[in-house]
C-alpha cells in the first residue's frame, strides 16, 4: 500500500499570501464560535468546522470558502452583522475575527490538486508501486511468492 506523508497534503497552501495562517488565526476563531453546532459531534448543515478538511469540504449548501472571493464565501457573509441567516445564531463575532476570516479568504490560493486527484495520484502511484514489485519478483502475483511480498491487493 502506497502511503503520502501527512505533510505532503497538510502543508498544501493552509497560508494565505498575506501569512494569515490557518492553525494560528482562522482555526481557534472556529473552534471558539462555531464548533458547538458545526463540529464532529454535532454537524448542522452537514458542515465540520473543526478541521480544514471540513472548511473545505463545505456543508449540505456546497462549498462556504470561495477561495480568492472573501464577500463571496458564505463563511465571511453569515458573519456579517445584517446578515440572515447570522453565524453565530446569539451574538455576533469581534470585527478583528471577521476581518481576520475576510482576509484569510481573501488571499486563500485553491489547493493546487483536488482532493478527488489527489485520491487519483495516489492510485496512480500505488499501481506503479505494485508493477515494480511485480517486476522485481516475477512470481509475487502468481501465488508463489508470499514471504515478504508488499504487495497488498
Amino acid at each position: 500500500m502506497f502511503v503520502v506523508p501527512f505533510w505532503l497534503v497538510s502543508h498544501v497552501s493552509l497560508k494565505a499570501k498575506d501569512q494569515h495562517d490557518w492553525q494560528r488565526d482562522i482555526d481557534p476563531i472556529l473552534n471558539d464560535h462555531c464548533v458547538k453546532c458545526h463540529g464532529p459531534l454535532k454537524t448542522k448543515a452537514d458542515l465540520d468546522l473543526s478541521t480544514f478538511h471540513g472548511l473545505i469540504k463545505g456543508g449540505e449548501n456546497g462549498p462556504v470558502v470561495l477561495a480568492g472571493e472573501a464577500e463571496s464565501s458564505p463563511l465571511y457573509q453569515v458573519l456579517l452583522k445584517d446578515a440572515d441567516p447570522h453565524m453565530p445564531p446569539k451574538k455576533q463575532l469581534p470585527d478583528e475575527a471577521i476581518e481576520n476570516i475576510r482576509l484569510w479568504i481573501q488571499h486563500f490560493q485553491e489547493l493546487p490538486t483536488s482532493f478527488r486527484e489527489i485520491r487519483s495520484l495516489i492510485f496512480i502511484l500505488n499501481v506503479a508501486c505494485r508493477l515494480r514489485a511485480l517486476l522485481q519478483h516475477p512470481f509475487a502475483m502468481t501465488g508463489h511468492f508470499n514471504a515478504g511480498s508488499a504487495l497488498i491487493w
